[in-house]
């Protein structure tokens, strides 16, 4: 028999709001240094790199539960 339980699958997208505003050639270099900085922190503790100043999470599937008896046969 196989059982599974409660099986899920999370996602995080990245976005970039959009500035309305004037912004400064210092403001762009600081947001890239910045950028920079966290690219390559999160790479040598092995976190996925995710690009975007705003982070949503979005489940392609949550608390997702099954049982397959012996015999039965699955088709996907």
């Amino acid at each position: 028999m196989i059982k599974a339980e409660n099986l899920g699958k999370k996602y995080t997208i990245g976005h970039q709001t959009e500035r309305g505003r004037y912004v400064a050639l210092r403001d762009v270099l600081v947001q890239n240094a910045r950028t920079f900085w966290r690219t390559t922190a999160d790479l040598l503790r092995g976190r996925p790199i995710i690009q975007g100043n705003h982070l949503e999470e979005v489940w392609a599937l949550k608390d997702a539960s099954f049982e397959i008896r012996r015999g039965e046969v699955v088709w996907v």
